[in-house]
């Protein structure tokens, strides 16, 4: 009895009769992935080649999981297929990086499994593989270079500004150098007759002026003319050069007639020196038609009456 016992434990014990260590630890599917690292930078994307191999002894049905990871995109058709025993396939992954307004994609490692979910059973049925992924972000944008403000046309353009206001400055004080200067604006004239109004022409200026003169209103059917259009001044000069007015024989007794003279020291000045006279008509005593004029000088009179028919002509 004891030999039989020792006889079993010596069978069991026996090599040759144990189950095969190796045997129960191969495993029944193997997965590997191409290759182990990849580096993208911003909308990259990359390849990978996941091989799946199906070393057991009867057919099964595998299944592929891809990995999540923030930032990352891992697309394939082909996540479940058919491995006959020995048979191996390999199936395309297409990773992509996707940065967002906010976050970039990270950096990590990225875990590839497969399983035999149908056909062999047992031990070693899943494996596992990793890729170590890393993203390249882009270099911040390169602060704007800020030209130096260029002051030249300001410059440029505040020299202008001077120089034209100093030349108007100068323009509207040499405008300003001459003067009218009339002792009585205001005459009382006969209807149908004239009279002169004595005006003073004056230089102020320390140079030699042709002073121009000119009469810018008259009313209607009324006439009036300086004795000369023009006077040569010597520095600080004046002299008296009569306006001669005319009113007409129809003209209200009372009415007023206004006469505007100007004057300027030369022909491209302004005419700012400017004088109003003001014309009373007074009736003509008995109705008298050859009532004698006014005194007036020789050449106003002949100015006057050769204004007065150019103006009736």
């Amino acid at each position: 009895m004891r030999t039989l016992y020792w006889l079993t434990v010596a069978l069991i014990a026996s090599p040759a009769l144990a189950p095969s260590t190796s045997a129960q630890a191969d495993p029944a599917l193997l997965l590997t992935v191409e290759p182990d690292r990849l580096s993208l930078g911003p909308d990259g994307t990359q390849t990978l080649a996941v091989l799946l191999r199906n070393a057991g002894q009867t057919d099964g049905v595998v299944q592929l999981a891809l990995p999540t990871l923030a930032g990352w995109t891992f697309t394939t058709s082909t996540r479940q297929l058919n491995l006959a025993a020995g048979a191996s396939q390999t199936v395309n992954v297409i990773v992509d990086a996707v940065p967002t307004a906010t976050a970039s994609p990270v950096d990590g490692s990225a875990l590839f499994s497969g399983t035999i979910v149908q056909g062999v059973t047992g031990r070693g049925n899943s494996a596992t593989d990793t890729v170590a992924i890393a993203y390249n972000a882009p270099p911040p944008p390169a602060a704007p270079v800020v030209p130096a403000p260029n002051y030249a046309p300001w410059i440029i353009g505040a020299g202008v500004l001077v120089v034209a206001g100093v030349w108007l400055g100068v323009w509207l004080a040499r405008s300003r150098s001459v003067d009218l200067n009339v002792r009585d604006l205001r005459k009382a004239i006969d209807r149908g007759t004239g009279g002169a109004y004595p005006v003073r022409v004056e230089n102020r200026s320390r140079t030699h002026r042709t002073v121009q003169l000119r009469i810018t209103h008259v009313p209607a059917r009324w006439a009036a003319a300086f004795s000369f259009p023009e006077v040569q001044l010597g520095p600080r000069e004046s002299t008296t050069v009569p306006v001669f007015v005319r009113v007409p024989s129809d003209s209200p007794t009372g009415g007023v007639g206004r006469v505007r003279i100007q004057a300027r020291p030369s022909r491209f000045a302004l005419w700012l020196s400017s004088v109003e006279l003001v014309t009373t008509v007074r009736d003509v005593p008995g109705e008298r038609p050859n009532a004698p004029m006014e005194p007036v000088a020789t050449s106003a009179q002949g100015a006057f009456d050769a204004a007065f028919s150019n103006r009736n002509r």
